[in-house]
């Protein structure tokens, strides 16, 4: 029996423990990091962004959730004005989820994001979060805005070889300012990215110019697919006009012996110059350069062999004297006969090449 004495002294210590545990909230009393939420998943909704994940696979002693915003495939997450969100604020929620609006998020219109979710267990501070949940799909902010369509788009492409001109009609139900309208001039190719102008909100009339077209990788006279859409100060843009205008671009025919092309440009007399080396290609020009070479340095190279030959004479027994005679006569003959050469050379290279 004395063997026995340990092990019901243990029992005796444990069951108050365990009943404490069960009578205190049993599995609630457990805190701290949480697993990470399974199934994530981000949409939009309105000017709000989504985040849900499935919460049939989370402890129900969960208190906080922290959402992370990513930006594309940025690996740090950017910084919001507040990542946390009450248990209670899911469940109340409509949607079971997180909404995030753009003041919240900070979100840039056409940014692609990504988001993931954290949980801690019954904590009252937002701390101590457990591991993240794996990414949710990626999603463009593109916020849904206020203002219907512009109607009744006319493109008018007249006589003029220079500019269309688009017109149309400000939309209907208008719940805020219109500070902008967006024309999308779309190609026959629906895979190239449309040529977008910006008008003024006040405008209901755009002029497209066929320059900027060709300019942006358009056509001049290509046929197009036009559409107007309605936007405030902040870029947030309704919905296109529909349907598209379908339209081809080329100018129209003026009246029967009225040219659509520009007038031509008036005469212009030009003034004449001569040539003044007389030669009409390069290798005349070298040539008649020698030729003249030959003729000026002729007279210079006899007066040189004449003072060539004063030296001789007066040189008497003097040996250096008389080599510097020589040797101002056989530089000069030299020289010439180099020239002499370069003509003969310049004839060959050019027959050559004829």
């Amino acid at each position: 029996m004395k063997k026995f004495i340990p092990a019901l002294a243990l029992t005796a210590f444990l069951v108050p423990v365990f009943v404490f545990a069960v009578l205190t909230g049993g599995d609630d009393a457990i805190s701290g990091p949480a697993a990470p939420p399974e199934g994530p998943f981000a949409r939009m909704s309105g000017k709000d962004i989504i985040v849900k994940w499935n919460l049939d696979r989370v402890a129900s002693n969960i208190t906080w959730y922290k959402i992370s915003v990513y930006e594309h495939d940025a690996s740090s997450p950017l910084p919001i004005s507040s990542s946390s969100f009450s248990a209670e604020d899911i469940k109340n929620d409509k949607d079971k989820a997180a909404r995030i609006s753009q003041e919240r998020g900070s979100f840039k219109r056409g940014i692609i994001y990504r988001f993931t979710v954290a949980a801690v267990l019954s904590e009252e501070s937002v701390t101590g979060f457990g591991a993240e949940s794996i990414p949710t799909n990626s999603i463009t902010y593109e916020p849904a805005s206020t203002f219907e369509r512009p109607t009744n788009v006319v493109v008018n492409v007249s006589a003029d070889i220079e500019k269309v001109t688009v017109t149309w009609d400000a939309p209907t139900g208008i719940t805020g300012v219109i500070a902008k309208y967006r024309i999308s001039v779309q190609q026959v190719d629906p895979t190239i990215p449309p040529i977008v102008f910006i008008s003024a909100g006040t405008d209901t009339e755009f002029d497209i110019y066929r320059s900027l077209l060709a300019k942006y990788g358009g056509e001049r006279n290509g046929t197009y697919e036009i559409t107007v859409q309605a936007g405030n100060k902040d870029a947030d843009y309704g919905r296109k006009s529909h349907p598209p205008v379908s339209e081809s671009l080329a100018p129209a025919s003026g009246p029967a012996g009225t040219p659509t092309e520009p007038p031509s440009a008036p005469s212009v007399k030009l003034l004449s110059l001569q040539n003044p080396l007389g030669s009409a290609t390069f290798e005349e020009l070298i040539a008649k350069l020698i030729d003249w070479l030959l003729v000026v340095t002729l007279p210079i190279i006899v007066l040189l062999i004449l003072y060539a030959g004063f030296l001789f004479m007066i040189s008497g027994v003097s040996p250096d004297q008389r080599k510097n005679a020589v040797n101002i006569v056989k530089y000069a003959l030299i020289g010439y006969a180099i020239m002499l050469l370069a003509k003969v050379l310049v004839g060959v290279v050019t027959g050559f090449f004829s």
